[in-house]
């Protein structure tokens, strides 16, 4: 076995803050991965990842046990000792508000202790993925832990994140003014509530989530992006610009050099809050 990969859907309670659970089991010895940039992760080590992250602006941050990565506007490589196995929980932006409790953009691009955003709840939970037995069970364990932190939103984020949504799997690459348009408070007030959840104003979503729709396009359709990506970017450089950035890879490397775990962290299902590709 190199790799093994489960995965199951959270209470649907927990929708849309957290859609699924997944359990990842790695047999190499070194794992070297590229980070995509998304809405932020929780990891809990079962065994092995000792190791570190490297972020772009060259700053290196060591994983522990319990790990929560930010929203990312970059991708970030990480490097773990394996053989390794892990359970992670992909968050949304609405998880840092219902569950986590904290502004999304005080942790972009940054990994920190999940007891910094979990409290006390963290030793639970990594008690709770060390004595599953099975993905039913871990499922369930999960569940039953955070389903009483959910906590109601405000109806003015809430209908400023179901606007962004819309507008973000409307097209490609959106307008943010399309965005503007269709939200009844100002264009200021929009982007206040997009950093607190995403990370990132309505303008950097458009280019992050674009890119990785392209990516996730190159890959599925080997190698071929799609004509809108095509159009949208002025020549090839801008686009393994933006692909660089957003995924750690060219178009050449996601076709030729990209690893399976990295095509199936761009595969549709894995992205709660958009289409990547369709």
């Amino acid at each position: 076995m190199t790799h093994a990969l489960e995965m199951i859907p959270a209470h649907p309670g927990l929708h849309p803050a957290i859609t699924y659970y997944y359990r990842l089991r790695l047999s190499y010895s070194v794992i070297d991965e590229w980070l995509l940039a998304d809405s932020g992760h929780l990891w809990f080590f079962v065994s092995g990842g000792e190791g570190y992250i490297d972020w772009r602006q060259g700053e290196r941050l060591f994983a522990c046990p319990a790990m929560c990565t930010g929203p990312l506007s970059h991708s970030a490589r990480m490097r773990l000792s394996g053989p390794m196995e892990y359970v992670g929980i992909p968050l949304t932006p609405e998880a840092w508000g219902r569950l986590l409790r904290e502004d999304a953009e005080a942790y972009v691009d940054t990994a920190v202790d999940a007891r910094l955003v979990l409290g006390d709840m963290m030793e639970e939970m990594a008690a709770a993925v060390r004595a599953a037995v099975g993905m039913r069970n871990l499922a369930d364990r999960l569940d039953a832990l955070l389903l009483p932190r959910l906590r109601p939103m405000p109806e003015a984020h809430r209908a400023v994140l179901g606007a962004i949504r819309t507008w973000l799997n409307a097209r490609m690459f959106p307008h943010v003014d399309e965005l503007y348009a269709h939200c009844r408070l100002s264009s200021r007030q929009v982007m206040r509530i997009a950093k607190r959840y995403y990370g990132a104003p309505p303008k950097l979503l458009a280019r992050k989530y674009g890119a990785l729709r392209t990516a996730s396009a190159i890959v599925a359709d080997q190698g071929r992006p799609p004509t809108e990506a095509v159009e949208h970017y002025a020549d090839q450089s801008h686009m393994t610009r933006d692909l660089r950035q957003f995924t750690g890879q060219t178009p050449r490397g996601l076709r030729t050099r990209s690893s399976p775990l990295a095509r199936q962290a761009l595969s549709l299902g894995n992205f709660p809050e958009i289409i990547p590709y369709a």
